[in-house]
């Protein structure tokens, strides 16, 4: 076993049971969760560099929350969570198919946060003026995991489970996707069938993670695991679980750090993320002389 792996494995077990002897048991698998969600889907970004979706995933997020609680009140044939997804999904395809057809990722990028940012900004206003919602929209800005309830902490469990399956089911294929597409459709690999489920795992599991560390934190986390984890190793595979890894000790120690310095966790998280990336960097530059 790679060292460093092994090295993570006995300070996440250290930290595992410093956390649970500390702070409520469902404190600690809200942050469990969340970190090995966007733990695993940060390798899937990298691999396919489709980093400018990490960037949009936020807005697209908060859009389709503050959509899905309007279209509840105004037609509530599906709940709250489920007019969520299907916009989320909804504007996840559109922007993968836009780029499908060739125009430049950065073009639609730009185009899709100012059209998401806008509609937010419209959205929230109406919610806040109109409708009395069970959560603070304010807390989805910057994130607040404590504040998570056993609904939200099952829905958690039961997403990060089928998400981590699926990355885990299409995670090969896309590396060697991001590596060359034309390569893998010429031995017959059905590209489209990975892109969907790409695009559908980030759009579901963005918008459970924009309601526990908030949209200022959601992209950041959803790309410094698999840099810090690519500035250690260089082989796909490692750099999967090691990604996973870092991101649950950071979580946990961000947990515990919060909680005795009475700081907001998603804030803790964050600032130990940057340290560990900024020392990562540092490591390897030294290690390339």
């Amino acid at each position: 076993m790679n060292r460093t792996i092994l090295l993570l494995i006995i300070l996440n077990s250290m930290i595992m049971i410093y956390v649970f002897n500390s702070v409520p048991y469902t404190w600690v698998l809200t942050i469990l969760f969340s970190s090995i969600l966007y733990g695993a889907l940060s390798p899937l970004i990298s691999a396919r560099k489709i980093y400018f979706l990490a960037a949009e995933a936020p807005h697209i997020s908060l859009l389709s929350i503050a959509l899905g609680i309007i279209l509840t009140n105004i037609l509530p044939i599906l709940n709250e969570f489920s007019w969520t997804i299907l916009i989320s999904l909804a504007l996840i395809y559109g922007i993968g198919l836009a780029i499908k057809r060739g125009l430049d990722p950065d073009i639609v990028t730009s185009a899709a946060i100012a059209f998401s940012a806008s509609c937010s900004v419209i959205a929230v206003s109406y919610v806040l003026s109109r409708y009395s919602v069970r959560y603070n929209l304010w807390s989805i800005m910057l994130g607040d995991p404590l504040l998570t309830t056993m609904e939200d902490l099952y829905i958690l469990i039961s997403i990060s489970v089928i998400v981590l399956y699926v990355i885990i089911y299409i995670y090969r294929v896309n590396v060697y996707l991001g590596i060359d597409a034309d390569y893998v459709k010429l031995h017959g690999v059905n590209t489209l069938f990975y892109d969907l489920a790409l695009f559908t795992v980030i759009g579901i599991a963005s918008i459970i993670l924009l309601k526990l560390i908030g949209f200022v934190l959601e992209h950041v986390l959803l790309l410094l695991p698999s840099i810090m984890a690519m500035n250690i190793t260089e082989s796909s595979n490692q750099v999967f679980v090691i990604s996973i890894l870092l991101s649950v000790f950071i979580s946990m120690t961000g947990l515990a750090i919060s909680i005795h310095l009475n700081v907001a966790p998603a804030g803790s998280i964050g600032l130990i993320a940057f340290l560990f990336y900024t020392t990562s960097h540092i490591l390897r530059v030294k290690r390339n002389g």
